[in-house]
């Protein structure tokens, strides 16, 4: 299977396909506001954060956590009130070790939240533009940072433009690449047959010993890009794989939490060792449900209310706009 950093910055492909896709279909027109993309982002992200990190620390204190306390302890007092910002706002440019984050995963919504602020910047450019800032990117990370400029580029990478930019960066790309690919009217067999070819590199991805672990994750990060247009043409309209998307966060987000929890609790059940990893699935699926259900949900039908809807045309009245006229949806 995929190793875990290479699983991320998949995901941050995903997240820079799908930053591009709403800032360019959705917040446009009357809703191509800066103001009310960042709002709606964060009213995504840090709610269901901010209760799955009150809920660890209120359960390490109650569990009296001697790791837990002396880490706490450990912390200059001068740096105490940086750590509580950086735990609860995340953002990259508030420069901590990740060691100092409480829930693990978080570190990268930092690095996610982060990019959000200049995405709307980014994701309107066209193909040519994007490729050509990748490439400005990566010359500045392969090349300049080994020049006299190392120090200036460092602490642009540090604080704002980290290495994963260029996930966001080929996500984007990756959306403009579906913008031609819907247009097309491609078989079917090919959609699914890019979709097997994906599923396959990543079941064997460590199954490949011919092929440097470098190599290997740059396949995998290519594969990923090409292939997110047509795993969207194929799935954007399933409402099992929306669903599984909808949860896909509050899975990441409160897996340490439960672990966390069930590691006291595994140990005075009597349960066999091998249901363990099935029972530790449930229990995250059954909590992610929970905040999806509780939190997520509601939040959503206030942030779509946010967006103002186009105007309803009459069919008669349609036929009197021009085609370039109409806008998509």
């Amino acid at each position: 299977m995929v190793e875990v950093h290479v699983a991320v910055n998949a995901f941050f492909i995903v997240s820079g396909f799908y930053m591009a896709f709403i800032l360019n279909e959705k917040y446009i027109g009357k809703n191509k506001s800066y103001n009310l993309f960042i709002t709606n982002r964060f009213m995504r992200i840090f709610p269901v954060y901010w209760v799955v990190l009150l809920l660890f620390v209120i359960y390490s204190s109650i569990r009296a956590d001697i790791i837990f306390q002396t880490y706490i302890r450990n912390i200059p007092s001068f740096t105490s009130l940086y750590f509580l910002i950086k735990n609860i706002f995340l953002f990259s440019f508030i420069s901590m070790p990740r060691s100092y984050i409480l829930d693990v995963p978080a570190w990268s919504l930092g690095v996610e939240l982060t990019f959000y602020l200049f995405a709307p910047l980014i994701t309107r450019l066209k193909f040519k533009k994007t490729l050509l800032l990748l490439l400005a990117y990566l010359f500045m990370d392969l090349f300049l940072s080994h020049t006299f400029l190392n120090h200036v580029i460092n602490d642009i990478q540090s604080y704002f433009l980290q290495s994963q930019f260029t996930f966001f960066v080929l996500g984007i790309l990756s959306y403009w690449i579906y913008t031609k690919v819907k247009t097309l009217n491609i078989k079917k067999e090919i959609v699914t047959c890019t979709e097997l070819i994906i599923i396959i590199y990543t079941l064997f991805y460590g199954f490949m010993p011919f092929l440097n672990n470098d190599i290997l994750a740059n396949i995998y990060y290519l594969l990923i890009a090409c292939g997110i247009p047509f795993f969207f043409l194929n799935s954007r309209k399933n409402s099992v794989s929306n669903f599984l998307g909808e949860l896909s966060y509050p899975i990441y987000i409160s897996q340490w939490l439960v672990l966390y929890v069930l590691s006291d609790y595994i140990k005075i059940v009597p349960i066999n060792k091998n249901f363990i990893p099935m029972f530790e699935i449930i229990a995250v699926l059954l909590f992610s449900f929970l905040l999806y259900l509780v939190i997520m949900k509601p939040l959503d039908r206030i942030r779509d209310s946010r967006i103002k809807k186009k105007t309803i045309v009459s069919p008669k009245a349609i036929k009197e706009i021009p085609a370039y006229a109409i806008a998509t949806d």
